[in-house]
């Protein structure tokens, strides 16, 4: 908080205030989001007063900030977790902070049960033959397991 009084045009004192304060919410398996702000603030009364204000408004900004982010992840993973995703070609990164894993599927082909499986549903075919492999050279599969 930083100090810096001034004089209005009667002569008075304006007593001016800086502060700083953080917020913090939650996400969707209780993942923390945090935010910070700060706030200027002016009163005729006391530095006190300034400070208070500024002090109040800081964490009022930074609280809504961080409920704003963590509402906006919230439902983002509740749309990934009902809606079905299309085809089509890309990445998808999925990772939890918590034991409560992320259950998203794809037309009911791929889902992701719990942090350790991947469940396919659906035949696994490469884009391109002969062109992408199973695993490398640094990281191996320990098993696997084929029918007839």
């Amino acid at each position: 908080m930083s100090n810096q009084n001034t004089k209005d045009c009667c002569g008075n004192t304006i007593y001016n205030a800086t502060a700083e304060a953080s917020g913090i919410a939650l996400t969707y398996g209780n993942n923390i989001v945090t935010s910070n702000a700060n706030a200027t603030a002016s009163s005729k009364v006391s530095y006190n007063d300034a400070e208070n204000i500024a002090q109040e408004i800081a964490s009022n900004v930074a609280q809504s900030v961080a409920e704003n982010n963590a509402n906006i992840i919230t439902e983002t993973i509740e749309i990934i977790k009902k809606e079905p995703i299309d085809e089509g070609y890309g990445n998808i990164l999925v990772t939890t902070q918590s034991n409560d894993p992320l259950n998203i599927q794809q037309n009911s082909g791929l889902s992701i049960p719990n942090d350790t499986d991947i469940l396919i549903r659906r035949n696994l075919i490469p884009d391109l033959t002969n062109i992408h492999t199973l695993g490398s050279p640094d990281f191996l599969f320990k098993g696997i397991y084929m029918g007839p």
